[in-house]
């Protein structure tokens, strides 16, 4: 392209100062199409973000808990509590070979407070198995998890988060010492932490599942039995939860179609849905953003319009002293792609320092979380927005090409 020089570098930045305001106009349309994008992105991203952290390990387990009955059968009135029990652990571990890990636990519903020398908090205790961690998916930070030989000979030991150690011991360590659940004594051997936000919000605590029952003269009845599966799909996931269903109503003379009797609870399903929210929220989001861009490119087609009707007779010297029809088209482009590229990129710089300022000052244990785009999309959405204003700054090029010099030199 034999116009495609310095000077012709010149003469387009000319061009486009020239008319400052509506080249500043024009820049901020396009700016502001592609900042809005990375910020829906971005925004929709930080929302999944949290809501995956809640569920931390909600994928693949099921939740069943006993209810009561509302139908009466063989003999039994409606309205029987059903308890749940170790043999029921046995039975579904042994028959369901999809189920990955089991772990029974209790609920201290009641007094759960925890005192050290002078400091006293509320935390919510569960009695359970060293299978826990698997469930919960903490992982320990000092001392040790809860053992088999906690659980055979009911020690009195528990493990707490690292919320409820700050409470209670401030800086110090807490392994070995001993804190009082009323005015039972109880031995620190483990600290846990996990990835999950209401973890960190909260004070978490486990004692050996067979201290809970102790505690309660539940014997070997247990509250809810938490099941960690294998990867199968949600619609496997929903047999097993009805033949699971099926099999514990033998087990405790239920009717199979009384759902109140026994309570399953499929997280893996509930993250499914969430996650299919979220996929159509991002559909949605990538819907209005290219909307944005769109209306950035359309009016850097409609200036190109108005600045080649207005450089008529400027085209019409340039074709009069040898420029090709593909040189008018060149120097109309490149007019186009310095205007796009230069207020795409601001754009898009604006929108990733506006979303790591966001990312900076949000707290860890937000709801939102991590707010950030994938660079190669961030870069995808770049050039997509490069092309299209290549193809906005076609057509008036084309019209600019088109213009016979005899004719141009008689515009006024």
């Amino acid at each position: 392209m034999r116009f495609i020089n310095l000077d012709t570098w010149n003469e387009i930045f000319a061009v486009l100062l020239k008319n400052k305001l509506r080249t500043i106009l024009t820049g901020l349309s396009v700016s502001w199409g592609i900042f809005m994008f990375i910020i829906l992105l971005g925004s929709g991203n930080g929302l999944q973000n949290g809501v995956q952290s809640m569920f931390n390990t909600a994928s693949h387990r099921l939740v069943v808990s006993a209810g009561k009955t509302t139908k009466a059968y063989n003999g039994f009135k409606e309205g029987r509590e059903i308890k749940l029990n170790y043999n029921d652990v046995i039975v579904l571990k042994e028959e369901f070979a999809a189920i990955n890990v089991i772990c029974p636990a209790i609920n201290m519903w009641f007094g759960n407070s925890l005192t050290y020398q002078k400091e006293m908090i509320s935390c919510n205790m569960t009695g359970v198995f060293p299978e826990r961690k698997i469930m919960s998916n903490f992982y320990i930070t000092k001392g040790r998890n809860l053992n088999v030989n906690d659980i055979i000979e009911t020690r009195k030991v528990i493990i707490i988060n690292e919320y409820a150690r700050k409470l209670l011991f401030k800086d110090s360590s807490a392994i070995g010492k001993y804190v009082l659940s009323g005015n039972m004594p109880l031995m620190v051997v483990g600290v846990f932490d996990s990835d999950n936000d209401w973890d960190k919000r909260n004070a978490w605590v486990y004692i050996p599942i067979t201290l809970a029952q102790q505690i309660y003269n539940m014997g070997e009845n247990v509250h809810f039995i938490d099941l960690n599966l294998h990867d199968i799909s949600v619609a496997e996931s929903k047999i097993l939860e009805e033949k699971i269903r099926k099999r514990l109503s033998i087990l405790h003379q239920f009717h199979p179609d009384d759902v109140s009797a026994i309570n399953i609870q499929n997280i893996y399903e509930d993250f499914k849905k969430m996650m299919s929210l979220f996929y159509g929220i991002r559909i949605f989001i990538l819907i209005i953003g290219l909307g944005t861009i769109i209306a950035g490119i359309v009016g850097v087609s409609n200036i190109m319009m108005i600045s080649v009707k207005e450089r008529t007779k400027e085209f019409g010297i340039h074709r009069a002293i040898g420029a090709t029809p593909k040189d008018i088209i060149s120097r109309v482009l490149m007019e186009s792609l310095i205007l796009t590229i230069s207020a795409g990129y601001l754009g898009l710089l604006f929108g990733i320092a506006i979303l790591e300022f966001v990312k900076s000052i949000i707290p860890s244990d937000s709801f939102f979380k991590n707010p950030e785009v994938d660079m190669q999309i961030a870069l995808f959405s770049l050039a997509t927005l490069v092309i299209s204003g290549l193809i906005a700054g076609y057509i008036p090029a084309k019209r600019a090409a088109s213009i016979k010099p005899i004719e141009a030199l008689r515009d006024e």
